[in-house]
């Protein structure tokens, strides 16, 4: 398990969870401004977890625990953080907290194509970098 994926993901939000637990199960991140990085033809990164053992999301709006895949990716979680806990990670989303556990990972685009955590920190920096440069261009011509 690695915390640097759901960081790096921040602001995505979980769309659709398939699989079972125990067993693999794929998330699907809605994040446009990062997909968007590798080409235009989609809007989300997918996030295959082998042999995860721990899939659960305490809802604060329901005022309950759930963990049915379906049931937690209709809440729509937008993650914020993510650090470790006692049988996992445990990823703080917007409206309440996602905790994980599970052996490996994948990561592929929606278009199905296969990336590596290296590509998928190289773009999410150069989409900041450039963020950042188009706002000192903004700010330059304000003056």
């Amino acid at each position: 398990m690695t915390e640097e994926i759901w960081n790096i993901l921040h602001d995505g939000v979980i769309t659709q969870i398939q699989g079972a637990v125990p067993g693999d199960i794929t998330l699907q991140i809605k994040i446009a401004y990062l997909r968007t990085m590798f080409s235009a033809d989609g809007d989300s990164i997918m996030v295959n977890l082998s042999d995860c053992t721990l899939l659960s999301y305490d809802c604060f709006e329901e005022a309950a625990v759930l963990s049915v895949p379906e049931l937690i990716a209709v809440q729509e979680p937008v993650i914020l953080r993510v650090t470790s806990a006692d049988q996992g990670l445990l990823i703080v989303c917007v409206g309440g907290d996602l905790a994980l556990a599970y052996s490996d990972y994948q990561l592929a685009l929606d278009n199905g194509r296969t990336i590596s955590l290296a590509e998928l920190d190289a773009a999410c920096v150069r989409y900041w970098d450039t963020w950042e440069q188009e706002n000192i261009r903004r700010a330059q011509r304000s003056q």
